[in-house]
Protein backbone atom coordinates (compact mmCIF):
# COMPACT_ATOMS: atom_id res chain seq x y z
CA UNK A 1 0.00 0.00 0.00
CA UNK A 2 2.89 2.35 0.75
CA UNK A 3 4.13 1.82 -2.82
CA UNK A 4 0.76 2.85 -4.25
CA UNK A 5 0.48 6.05 -2.20
CA UNK A 6 1.04 9.31 -4.12
CA UNK A 7 3.60 10.49 -1.56
CA UNK A 8 5.94 8.78 0.86
CA UNK A 9 4.66 8.77 4.42
CA UNK A 10 0.95 9.03 3.67
CA UNK A 11 0.06 5.48 4.73
CA UNK A 12 2.32 5.73 7.78
CA UNK A 13 0.34 8.74 8.95
CA UNK A 14 -2.84 6.70 9.11
CA UNK A 15 -1.06 3.78 10.79
CA UNK A 16 0.48 6.02 13.44
CA UNK A 17 -2.61 6.09 15.66
CA UNK A 18 -2.38 2.32 16.13
CA UNK A 19 1.19 2.62 17.41
CA UNK A 20 -0.08 4.94 20.12
CA UNK A 21 -3.07 2.69 20.84
CA UNK A 22 -0.63 -0.15 21.38
CA UNK A 23 1.59 2.11 23.47
CA UNK A 24 -1.28 2.97 25.82
CA UNK A 25 -2.26 -0.68 26.07
CA UNK A 26 1.26 -1.87 26.89
CA UNK A 27 1.94 0.84 29.49
CA UNK A 28 -1.34 0.34 31.34
CA UNK A 29 -1.19 -3.46 31.10
CA UNK A 30 2.20 -3.40 32.79
CA UNK A 31 0.82 -1.20 35.57
CA UNK A 32 -1.95 -3.68 36.42
CA UNK A 33 0.04 -6.83 35.69
CA UNK A 34 -1.86 -8.27 32.73
CA UNK A 35 -0.89 -9.47 29.26
CA UNK A 36 -1.64 -6.76 26.66
CA UNK A 37 -1.48 -9.15 23.69
CA UNK A 38 -5.25 -9.64 23.19
CA UNK A 39 -5.77 -5.87 22.93
CA UNK A 40 -2.88 -5.01 20.62
CA UNK A 41 -3.43 -3.98 17.02
CA UNK A 42 -1.44 -5.20 14.05
CA UNK A 43 -2.20 -2.07 12.02
CA UNK A 44 0.57 0.13 13.40
CA UNK A 45 3.84 1.07 11.77
CA UNK A 46 5.75 -0.97 14.36
CA UNK A 47 5.13 -4.63 15.05
CA UNK A 48 3.19 -4.79 18.33
CA UNK A 49 5.52 -7.35 19.89
CA UNK A 50 8.55 -5.34 18.79
CA UNK A 51 7.02 -2.30 20.47
CA UNK A 52 6.52 -4.24 23.70
CA UNK A 53 10.11 -5.52 23.57
CA UNK A 54 11.47 -2.03 22.94
CA UNK A 55 9.49 -0.75 25.91
CA UNK A 56 10.83 -3.48 28.17
CA UNK A 57 14.47 -3.17 27.05
CA UNK A 58 14.66 0.56 26.33
CA UNK A 59 16.16 -0.13 22.90
CA UNK A 60 14.06 1.23 20.06
CA UNK A 61 15.33 -0.97 17.23
CA UNK A 62 12.72 -0.71 14.45
CA UNK A 63 10.25 1.13 16.70
CA UNK A 64 9.78 4.89 16.14
CA UNK A 65 11.81 6.66 18.83
CA UNK A 66 9.06 9.22 19.44
CA UNK A 67 6.65 6.45 20.47
CA UNK A 68 9.16 4.77 22.78
CA UNK A 69 10.12 8.07 24.42
CA UNK A 70 6.46 8.88 25.08
CA UNK A 71 5.86 5.40 26.52
CA UNK A 72 8.74 5.84 28.95
CA UNK A 73 7.41 9.23 30.03
CA UNK A 74 3.91 7.76 30.44
CA UNK A 75 5.27 4.90 32.57
CA UNK A 76 7.11 7.36 34.82
CA UNK A 77 4.00 9.51 35.22
CA UNK A 78 1.83 6.49 35.94
CA UNK A 79 4.22 5.17 38.57
CA UNK A 80 4.26 8.55 40.31
CA UNK A 81 0.57 9.38 40.15
CA UNK A 82 -1.26 6.05 39.62
CA UNK A 83 -3.43 8.08 37.21
CA UNK A 84 -3.95 6.30 33.86
CA UNK A 85 -5.50 9.47 32.43
CA UNK A 86 -2.16 11.23 32.84
CA UNK A 87 -0.43 8.44 30.94
CA UNK A 88 -3.02 8.74 28.16
CA UNK A 89 -2.49 12.50 28.03
CA UNK A 90 1.27 12.14 27.55
CA UNK A 91 0.78 9.64 24.74
CA UNK A 92 -1.98 11.69 23.11
CA UNK A 93 0.21 14.79 23.07
CA UNK A 94 3.07 12.78 21.60
CA UNK A 95 0.77 11.37 18.92
CA UNK A 96 -0.51 14.76 17.82
CA UNK A 97 2.99 16.26 17.86
CA UNK A 98 4.38 13.45 15.69
CA UNK A 99 1.35 13.46 13.40
CA UNK A 100 1.57 17.21 12.72
CA UNK A 101 5.33 17.05 12.18
CA UNK A 102 5.01 14.13 9.76
CA UNK A 103 2.07 15.67 7.88
CA UNK A 104 4.09 18.86 7.39
CA UNK A 105 7.00 16.80 6.04
CA UNK A 106 4.70 15.00 3.60
CA UNK A 107 3.52 18.39 2.39
CA UNK A 108 -0.14 17.52 1.91
CA UNK A 109 -2.68 20.28 2.58
CA UNK A 110 -5.37 17.62 3.01
CA UNK A 111 -3.40 15.75 5.66
CA UNK A 112 -2.60 18.97 7.50
CA UNK A 113 -6.29 19.82 7.49
CA UNK A 114 -7.13 16.33 8.72
CA UNK A 115 -4.58 16.73 11.51
CA UNK A 116 -6.23 19.99 12.56
CA UNK A 117 -9.67 18.35 12.52
CA UNK A 118 -8.42 15.51 14.72
CA UNK A 119 -6.98 17.97 17.24
CA UNK A 120 -10.15 20.10 17.24
CA UNK A 121 -12.28 16.98 17.73
CA UNK A 122 -10.15 15.78 20.64
CA UNK A 123 -10.28 19.22 22.26
CA UNK A 124 -14.04 19.54 21.85
CA UNK A 125 -14.51 16.14 23.48
CA UNK A 126 -12.19 17.13 26.31
CA UNK A 127 -13.94 20.46 26.88
CA UNK A 128 -17.44 18.97 26.95
CA UNK A 129 -16.30 16.15 29.20
CA UNK A 130 -14.53 18.55 31.58
CA UNK A 131 -17.65 20.69 31.85
CA UNK A 132 -19.88 17.68 32.51
CA UNK A 133 -17.46 16.47 35.19
CA UNK A 134 -17.33 19.93 36.82
CA UNK A 135 -13.58 20.19 36.35
CA UNK A 136 -11.77 23.53 36.47
CA UNK A 137 -9.96 25.41 33.70
CA UNK A 138 -6.55 24.21 34.90
CA UNK A 139 -7.63 20.61 34.35
CA UNK A 140 -8.92 21.40 30.86
CA UNK A 141 -5.71 23.21 29.93
CA UNK A 142 -3.74 20.13 30.94
CA UNK A 143 -5.67 17.80 28.62
CA UNK A 144 -6.01 19.92 25.48
CA UNK A 145 -3.77 18.96 22.56
CA UNK A 146 -1.96 21.33 20.17
CA UNK A 147 -2.49 21.75 16.45
CA UNK A 148 -6.19 22.51 16.04
CA UNK A 149 -7.74 25.41 14.15
CA UNK A 150 -9.34 26.55 17.41
CA UNK A 151 -6.62 27.76 19.81
CA UNK A 152 -6.50 25.92 23.13
CA UNK A 153 -6.29 29.27 24.93
CA UNK A 154 -9.65 30.35 23.51
CA UNK A 155 -11.27 27.05 24.52
CA UNK A 156 -9.99 27.53 28.07
CA UNK A 157 -11.26 31.11 28.17
CA UNK A 158 -14.75 30.13 27.04
CA UNK A 159 -14.72 27.24 29.50
CA UNK A 160 -13.71 29.48 32.41
CA UNK A 161 -16.49 31.95 31.56
CA UNK A 162 -19.04 29.13 31.28
CA UNK A 163 -19.96 30.16 27.76
CA UNK A 164 -20.94 27.81 24.89
CA UNK A 165 -18.20 26.30 22.77
CA UNK A 166 -20.15 26.38 19.50
CA UNK A 167 -19.11 29.90 18.38
CA UNK A 168 -15.47 28.85 18.54
CA UNK A 169 -16.14 26.02 16.11
CA UNK A 170 -18.43 27.99 13.78
CA UNK A 171 -15.97 27.77 10.88
CA UNK A 172 -15.13 24.10 11.36
CA UNK A 173 -16.79 20.79 10.52
CA UNK A 174 -17.51 20.36 14.23
CA UNK A 175 -19.95 23.25 14.58
CA UNK A 176 -23.05 21.03 14.72
CA UNK A 177 -21.42 18.76 17.30
CA UNK A 178 -20.44 21.75 19.44
CA UNK A 179 -23.99 23.13 19.27
CA UNK A 180 -25.54 19.83 20.29
CA UNK A 181 -22.98 19.26 23.01
CA UNK A 182 -23.99 22.53 24.65
CA UNK A 183 -27.57 21.31 24.99
CA UNK A 184 -26.97 17.80 26.30
CA UNK A 185 -27.56 17.59 30.04
CA UNK A 186 -26.90 14.74 32.46
CA UNK A 187 -29.30 14.36 35.37
CA UNK A 188 -28.95 11.49 37.91
CA UNK A 189 -27.48 9.16 35.27
CA UNK A 190 -30.41 9.81 32.88
CA UNK A 191 -29.90 11.53 29.57
CA UNK A 192 -32.25 14.47 28.98
CA UNK A 193 -32.65 15.34 25.32
CA UNK A 194 -33.34 18.89 24.18
CA UNK A 195 -36.38 19.49 22.00
CA UNK A 196 -36.12 18.15 18.49
CA UNK A 197 -33.55 15.44 19.25
CA UNK A 198 -34.29 11.74 19.08
CA UNK A 199 -32.53 8.73 20.56
CA UNK A 200 -31.58 5.78 18.37
CA UNK A 201 -30.25 2.34 19.16
CA UNK A 202 -26.66 1.67 18.04
CA UNK A 203 -28.08 0.23 14.83
CA UNK A 204 -30.14 3.36 14.23
CA UNK A 205 -33.21 1.18 13.87
CA UNK A 206 -35.16 1.69 17.09
CA UNK A 207 -35.30 3.66 20.30
CA UNK A 208 -33.82 2.09 23.39
CA UNK A 209 -33.04 2.97 26.99
CA UNK A 210 -29.88 4.84 27.86
CA UNK A 211 -27.49 1.98 28.67
CA UNK A 212 -23.95 2.87 27.72
CA UNK A 213 -24.38 3.59 24.03
CA UNK A 214 -26.87 5.76 22.22
CA UNK A 215 -26.94 7.92 19.15
CA UNK A 216 -28.61 11.31 19.24
CA UNK A 217 -29.91 12.82 16.05
CA UNK A 218 -28.61 16.37 16.41
CA UNK A 219 -29.75 17.61 13.00
CA UNK A 220 -30.15 16.48 9.40
CA UNK A 221 -26.44 15.84 8.89
CA UNK A 222 -24.83 14.93 12.18
CA UNK A 223 -25.27 12.73 15.21
CA UNK A 224 -23.58 12.83 18.56
CA UNK A 225 -22.22 9.56 19.88
CA UNK A 226 -22.10 9.30 23.66
CA UNK A 227 -20.25 6.39 25.23
CA UNK A 228 -19.28 5.19 28.68
CA UNK A 229 -20.72 6.08 32.05
CA UNK A 230 -22.98 8.93 31.02
CA UNK A 231 -22.91 10.49 34.47
CA UNK A 232 -19.18 11.17 34.13
CA UNK A 233 -17.88 10.62 30.63
CA UNK A 234 -18.98 12.15 27.36
CA UNK A 235 -17.36 11.39 24.02
CA UNK A 236 -18.65 13.48 21.13
CA UNK A 237 -17.96 13.26 17.43
CA UNK A 238 -19.87 13.75 14.21
CA UNK A 239 -21.12 10.80 12.18
CA UNK A 240 -23.72 10.19 9.45
CA UNK A 241 -27.25 10.39 10.80
CA UNK A 242 -29.34 7.19 10.88
CA UNK A 243 -31.91 9.25 8.98
CA UNK A 244 -29.35 9.90 6.23
CA UNK A 245 -28.59 6.17 6.11
CA UNK A 246 -32.27 5.36 5.76
CA UNK A 247 -32.70 7.94 2.99
CA UNK A 248 -29.75 6.55 1.02
CA UNK A 249 -31.28 3.09 0.82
Amino acid sequence: MEALAPKDGVVSLFRMRYDYHNAKTIVKAEAVGIDPAPLLSGAGRADAQALKTAYETGKSGSVPQAVLTAMQAARDALSRSADPQLADLILDRAYFAEYHETAAQVGSAFLMGYAQLQADSANLRAAVRARRMHKDAAFLKSVLVPGGRVPAEEICQVFAQDEPFAPLFANTALFAAAQAGAEIRFVTNDLTLPDGMRMFAPTGSAEESNTGLCVLAADEKYDILVTGDLSEHCLLYTSPSPRDTERSR
